[in-house]
């Protein structure tokens, strides 16, 4: 089993929050002379499920400052499935 969880302050509302969580289990069974590999995975955010971290889920502006300007035109899969 392995989970991945963020987590994000916020000094602006003192609140920690629960972001992107991703859980995946995998096993394999014997079956009929062959191995079954079977697996799931749960996760709250598209892209969540990325390993090497590069999709929008993990991005750089993805965890920005309460008070930050930020972009108001972005693409969905951009923060806008999460959660």
């Amino acid at each position: 089993m392995e989970v991945l969880v963020q987590l994000t302050y916020s000094g602006a509302s003192n609140n920690l929050n629960l972001d992107n969580s991703d859980i995946r289990f995998a096993d394999n069974v014997p079956l009929g002379g062959k191995t079954l590999i079977f697996g799931v995975m749960v996760n709250n955010n598209a892209t969540a499920q990325d390993v090497w971290h590069t999709t929008p889920a993990w991005s750089y502006l993805y965890a920005s400052h309460a008070i930050a300007n930020i972009p108001a035109a972005r693409a969905l899969i951009d923060g806008g499935l999460g959660q």
